[in-house]
């Protein structure tokens, strides 16, 4: 606040008013000019400054989600009050470090996004996406070199992070959301648990006036273009052949006491009938059979915003995604690998199930205002989230598979088929951790804001307490196979036991639970005009528990600090250097503790019946009962410590004009440490606890990460050896390199545009949280370093390397009502490695150095919507048709690199690295994965 000299302006009333605030709210300007007007939900806002001999003056500001709009006043002296209303406030936030993007509800509207508001996170700079899983309904969304399960998810202060495997946890659609804001990097100390970014969203609420939309939306197998048929997702065997999906809703929002009591609600049913097959037939299952697979989404959201007081507001807010497919819900191909289960037989029973999907997540917020000098916020929340599986009538029966061979003999056994030969009885053994688990978090969080002089104090944290409940089970109590490798035929029986005495099949249940604490201190201080300091230190713990309550380790001394600093040099608002260091630890899903310190015993016994459990010692080769299991299966190395990751970001920002912002970034991430298991030790050995994995940090100093330890080669047998020590596993590395410009312009309703180019580099020898190849969702327990002799030829170009990558997305309003949206994208193509057979655990070597197999073909495609919106006195119906992939291009995204792997290659084991090895994998090089055909829908939204 300044007079026409710019000296500060004390004691000057600003009032602020919105259609999304509750009544009006004041601050005056102190004696160095400034005020502030804390805690207002985004939206736009008309300011009025006034002040006894000064005119009076109105200027309109844009709040987005979780930013700071500055606005400058200069008040002139006048003997007659007068009022001047000028443009929009400038849209660069001069006092913060965080780089990203926010997407309002009006922008989001006119692109061509698809169901999931988590589809607007692929416009912002340095965002990619990998095979991580997804549960068939989320999207694995990756960040400057970070895997799809290193973000963090947050909806109205919830963390909806899924809590099993930790990616994208809800699944709401576009008419929920308000603003989503996307943080790539540089946030401050209140945000921790991901070494991606966070995306931060805040659905709609209620208002003085009453609004509503109704919705709906289609499209079908008839609008959809004809896939390529080559594309053979690997090891999945399943595809959607026919389908319809009708999306249907409303939703509504007002007040019941104006200025003082709102509401909002939405529902949205999504039905999807559709029909699967196989991409292959196999002896017993024709490609041309079809399977009913129907599909239902029932989503709601709800919020009441209570202003008790002005200075004290109630907000309650619920939303709820859950999903049901039924049919061949085990099959459906959307899920991932470990989850989809191919039809081998067109028997009812054997395919017949129900896949449950989804939750409802609750908040309770109070916010209390202490003038314009402290803010104290106080929230509790739920979020769960569940992916089911349970046989329909039939099928909990004894399920049985043929998997004989041609061939063997007592010295030269046959290898039996990677896919059984036929399958009879029920839908077998559903795995809990992947296939059937609920989960919940609750968590409690208090922050407290102050504002004094040119300091704004945040303190605060947080306390979270993560379970999981994963039941595994076998329909009618055992899974039964039919084997004769040796030249004997002979059964398998595998069932779940309390112990390995005991052979009385139960389920296995495991119910981990993970417990959380933080707590943080961070200041922007503005140091002098034009200049804000942003410092800020965090501290995180977790304690995880086993399914008794017993501790597996607790991860402490997390110390997080952060510093940035943000310059405008003409102290105008139209320029911003900034420059970011900071420490971030991330935070473990429990399917670490659900796999690998779960209860319980997983029992195979060998005999001639195909019914009778008992062990018969005359089973070639399988003289006794195979037993895996019990409590605290894996060892935990001494010493073991979090994963973090370091940043440092530097960059400049510049308004040319008020409404075109251009910014230019680098970043540069490295992965200082990570934890996950390694399984090349001696499970005979009492100094190993009988385990052949142990939890380490790769290249840490602990007794198991440093090999001196009891341990084996892990090949195959006969050339399977055992050592009294293994080599050391090697420090973990990831380093992430770019440069990103982005530009924005906006013509308020009329048009939106924001293009951006990302020159980039990922090296290392780790991608995260989800596995290399087969997309392995197990953060901590990958496959990446079981066996040390893996590191060979493991350092090299990371899965996520993309060297290039161009956005463009935006909308422009015609003269005649008619819009047009667009969102197109040219990224380089992935790096390609050349991988071969390990040993018979499915584990593979890299043959060439990581990534050096060349690369896939350069990716680029475009999305366009068009719509026209008709008026009918206070109602607006409008029609909207989408086309996605506009090109139909179908790049090869992926191919099957695994030049041998279900059988070794001439010359095991010494051929293992031999880049040039016999190919024993007929399906080498065969494409897995392309991008998504053409697709046309429509929409109809009829709003008042």
């Amino acid at each position: 606040m300044r007079d026409g000299a710019g000296a500060p302006v004390p004691g000057v009333t600003v009032e602020a008013t919105s259609g999304s605030l509750q009544g009006t709210r004041a601050a005056v300007s102190g004696r160095d000019g400034i005020f502030r007007i804390p805690a207002v939900p985004p939206g736009s806002y008309r300011l009025r400054a006034t002040l006894a001999g000064f005119r009076a003056v109105e200027m309109t500001a844009t709040v987005s989600l979780d930013a700071t709009a500055t606005v400058d006043f200069t008040l002139l002296p006048s003997a007659e009050e007068q009022v001047l209303v000028s443009g929009e406030a400038p849209l660069i936030d001069a006092t913060s470090t965080t780089s990203g993007a926010n997407y309002t509800s009006r922008i989001v509207a006119k692109l061509p996004v698809q169901r999931n508001y988590a589809d607007i996170v692929r416009a912002t700079a340095g965002v990619a996406t990998d095979n991580g899983d997804t549960q068939g309904r989320g999207l694995a969304l990756t960040i400057y070199g970070a895997t799809s399960v290193e973000n963090q998810w947050i909806i109205d202060g919830v963390n909806t992070t899924n809590v099993i495997r930790g990616f994208q946890g809800k699944a709401i659609n576009n008419e929920f959301v308000e603003e989503v804001e996307v943080k790539t990097g540089g946030y401050q100390a209140e945000y921790g648990r991901a070494l991606g970014g966070v995306i931060n969203v805040i659905t709609k609420s209620g208002g003085n006036s009453y609004h509503g939309d109704a919705f709906a939306y289609y499209d079908s197998q008839a609008t959809r273009a004809a896939s390529n048929a080559d594309n053979d997702p690997l090891f999945v065997s399943m595809r959607i052949v026919d389908y319809t999906r009708t999306d249907f809703g409303f939703d509504l929002g007002g007040y019941l006491l104006k200025d003082r009591l709102w509401f909002f609600g939405a529902y949205d049913r999504v039905n999807l009938p559709a029909k699967v097959s196989r991409t292959r037939s196999n002896r017993f299952v024709s490609a041309d059979e079809r399977f009913p697979l129907d599909g239902t989404d029932t989503l709601y959201s709800g919020k009441l915003t209570w202003n008790v007081t002005p200075e004290t507001t109630v907000v309650g807010t619920v939303f709820a995604d859950p999903t049901e497919n039924s049919g061949a819900g085990s099959s459906d191909p959307r899920q991932s690998i470990f989850s989809v289960r191919p039809i081998t037989n067109p028997e009812r029973s054997t395919w017949d199930s129900t896949r449950t999907i989804g939750g409802v997540d609750y908040a309770l917020r109070v916010n209390r205002l202490f003038g314009s000098h402290a803010l104290a916020v106080l929230q509790g929340s739920r979020h769960e989230d569940r992916f089911g599986l349970v046989p329909a009538d039939g099928g909990d029966e004894v399920r049985t598979a043929d998997r004989t061979c041609e061939g063997g003999t007592l010295t030269d056994p046959c290898f039996p088929p990677f896919f059984p030969n036929s399958v009879v009885g029920g839908i077998g053994r559903v795995e809990g951790a992947t296939n059937n688990n609920r989960s919940k978090r609750d968590q409690a969080r208090s922050d407290v804001s102050l504002y004094f002089g040119p300091h704004e104090v945040k303190t605060g944290g947080d306390w979270g307490r993560s379970s999981t409940t994963a039941r595994s089970y076998y329909s009618g109590g055992q899974r039964v196979d039919h084997l004769n490798e040796y030249g004997v035929p002979y059964y398998a029986h595998s069932f779940f036991a309390t112990s390995p005495t005991d052979l009385t099949p139960t389920d296995l249940v495991a119910s981990p639970r993970t417990v959380e604490l933080s707590a943080y201190l961070q200041d922007s201080w503005r140091a002098k005009p034009g200049l804000t300091v942003n410092a800020g230190v965090r501290w995180d713990q977790e304690q995880m528990l086993d399914f008794q309550g017993v501790t597996i380790f607790t991860l402490t001394g997390e110390w997080s600090p952060r510093l940035g600093v943000v310059w405008d040099p003409w102290r105008d608002g139209h320029t911003k250097l900034q420059a970011s260091v900071g420490r971030f630890y991330w935070s473990f899903p429990t399917d670490l503790s659900v796999r690998a310190y779960g209860g319980g015993f997983d029992i195979t016994t060998y005999n001639y019946d195909p019914i009778d459990l008992t062990p018969d010692p005359t089973v070639p080769h399988h003289e006794q009962p195979l037993s895996f299991g019990g409590t605290f299966r894996e060892p935990v190395d001494t010493g073991l410590k979090g994963a973090y990751q370091d940043e440092l970001v530097i960059g400049i920002e510049r308004l040319l004009d008020p409404s075109l912002s251009i910014a230019l970034r680098g970043v540069y991430r490295r992965l200082g440490r990570t934890i996950e298991d390694r399984c090349d030790l001696d499970y005979n050995s009492p100094e190993t606890n009988f385990s052949q994995c142990a939890l380490v940090n790769p290249g840490g100093s602990g007794w198991f990460a440093g090999g001196d330890v009891p341990g084996l080669n892990g090949l195959d047998e006969p050339y399977r050896s055992y050592s009294d020590t293994v080599a050391p596993i090697g420090p973990v590395r990831r380093l992430y390199r770019g440069i990103e410009v982005t530009g924005r312009k906006s013509w308020g309703d009329r048009a939106w545009v924001q293009a951006s180019y990302v020159y980039s580099s990922l090296r290392g020898n780790y991608t995260g949280g989800v596995s290399y190849a087969f997309g392995q969702t197990d953060p901590g327990i990958n496959g990446d370093f079981d066996y040390a002799a893996l590191q060979r030829n493991g350092y090299g170009r990371l899965a996520l390397d993309r060297p290039h990558a161009f956005r463009l997305d935006g909308f422009w309003v015609s003269p005649w009502r008619v819009f047009v949206g667009l969102q197109a994208f040219v990224e380089s193509g992935a790096p390609v490695s050349r991988l071969g057979y390990y040993n018979g655990g499915a584990y593979f070597a890299f043959i060439l150095p990581r990534g050096n197999d060349g690369r896939y073909p350069t990716v680029a495609e475009a999305n366009l919507s068009l719509g026209y919106p008709f008026s009918i006195g206070t109602v607006t119906a409008t029609v909207q048709l989408n086309l996605y992939n506009v090109f139909n291009r179908q790049t090869v995204t992926a191919r099957n690199e695994f030049r041998s792997f279900v059988l070794p290659p001439s010359g095991y084991p010494d051929s293992i690295f031999d880049p040039n090895q016999e190919q024993t994998n007929p399906e080498y090089g065969r494409p897995t994965a392309r991008l998504d055909p053409r697709l046309f829908r429509a929409a109809l939204k009829i709003s008042f």
